[in-house]
């Protein structure tokens, strides 16, 4: 099954971003200087299994962040317009109130996710990452 295409092409563009940060093309040169033709096809194989683990980790981050953020904007938007004596709002066919389930939506959604990742290296750095940079940066000491 394939991904739509916006999906396709944002997630090969993560793995461009990812690809670059931790293989600048002089260090690949480098590592490949001096080797013979398997040892390169291994080399460049461990590589992108690297870079593809790294790019998926980033990507599950990603929408880990968009339900996160979604949820408190939704909270938030609950509290402003409480505050404004407003108990209740809708927006494209959903209530809003209280905690309902629509305000709780993104946690819920980022909960199945994340209970949903098998491998625990990759769900703790999932959960314990704060941006892409932190994520990249585990990477970067895994040798190759």
């Amino acid at each position: 099954m394939k991904a739509p295409y916006f999906i396709q092409r944002r997630f090969f563009s993560l793995r461009r971003y990812v690809n670059e940060e931790l293989f600048p093309d002089a260090h690949i040169r480098q590592q490949l200087k001096n080797k013979n033709k398997i040892e390169r096809k291994e080399i460049v194989k461990k590589i992108n299994m690297i870079v593809d683990e790294c790019s998926y980790a980033c990507y599950i981050f990603s929408i880990k962040q968009l339900f996160l953020e979604g949820a408190r904007a939704a909270e938030e938007a609950v509290k402003l317009f409480n505050e404004l004596g407003i108990k209740e709002f809708n927006i494209g066919g959903k209530d809003f109130s209280g905690n309902n389930h629509n305000v709780l939506e993104g946690k819920k959604l980022y909960d199945i996710m994340i209970n949903n990742i098998n491998d625990e290296q990759l769900k703790n750095i999932i959960m314990t990452s704060t941006y892409f940079s932190e994520i990249i940066n585990r990477y970067k000491n895994v040798s190759i």
